[in-house]
């Protein structure tokens, strides 16, 4: 049965977001194999550890996207919360790989296994630095034919309501790569959780669409801004749908009760 929406902050968020970091210290994945093998070692263990916060997850069109896309692309995908992770889990490509911000290379123990997992750090804030990080992934990416994962937003969006600027990081590799973007959009969390008013219930529901690939091929860094504002209306598009299809599926669950 649900939890009772007084805005009781079920336990059972914090602890996930403690154990989000289990498995990256567990997985057995070694150096030389991490670029293959590490990050889908640990978001499998997720996707597992995930089924006991009670939410249920629909990922649509994983197969049909990701079984053409055999080369490297960059799959961005909107930010909301800790909850991120679940959706990691269930729509991580294979051979996948992560781009952070460079202040968490200095996060003790989640550095070393950021290392084994071959996450690219890079200098948002210095245009030179960063530039040359788009370079260098890029080398790697198309080198040992890898999938970067990023959330052009850059930061958690807490209102979980629509979609914050993009930021034009994995617009550059992807243009400066000349390979594709893949666009994954999970809906609001909003119905059974909020950081900002300290609730989470335990029937939620999250819908996870990923697009078709969109090319590059034969784009400029001079066209990045006008593609990153149209990958995100079109992002968009599908979050509002996708939303509202799950408030749809709460409000049943709920015996007609809407969320508020």
């Amino acid at each position: 049965m649900p939890v009772d929406r007084a805005h009781v902050y079920d336990i059972r968020l914090p602890v996930w977001e403690c154990l989000t970091h289990l498995p990256r210290l567990t997985c057995d994945c070694i150096r030389t194999q991490c670029e293959s093998k590490a990050c889908t070692v640990v978001f499998a263990s997720m996707k597992i550890l995930s089924r006991w916060t009670g939410i249920n997850v629909e990922t649509r069109y994983f197969d049909k996207v990701f079984s053409k896309q055999q080369s490297p692309c960059v799959v961005i995908c909107n930010h909301q919360s800790a909850l991120d992770t679940i959706v990691m889990a269930h729509a991580y490509p294979p051979r996948g790989t992560v781009m952070m911000k460079r202040s968490l290379a200095y996060v003790p123990i989640f550095n070393i296994t950021a290392w084994l997992c071959s996450v690219i750090f890079v200098d948002r804030f210095n245009r030179e630095k960063a530039m040359k990080a788009v370079e260098q992934c890029t080398q790697v990416m198309n080198k040992k034919n890898l999938k970067l994962w990023v959330f052009p937003e850059g930061t958690r969006n807490r209102s979980l309501d629509g979609m914050l600027p993009f930021k034009k990081g994995a617009f550059n590799v992807a243009v400066q790569g000349q390979i594709p973007i893949v666009p994954v959009v999970a809906s609001s969390y909003k119905c059974f959780y909020s950081h900002n008013e300290h609730y989470f219930d335990n029937d939620g529901e999250i819908i996870i669409e990923i697009m078709d690939p969109i090319p590059t091929t034969g784009l400029t860094l001079d066209d990045v801004p006008a593609l990153a504002d149209e990958v995100r209306e079109k992002m968009l598009v599908v979050y509002e749908r996708i939303t509202k299809e799950v408030n749809e599926k709460i409000t049943l669950k709920r015996g007609g009760k809407k969320h508020e």
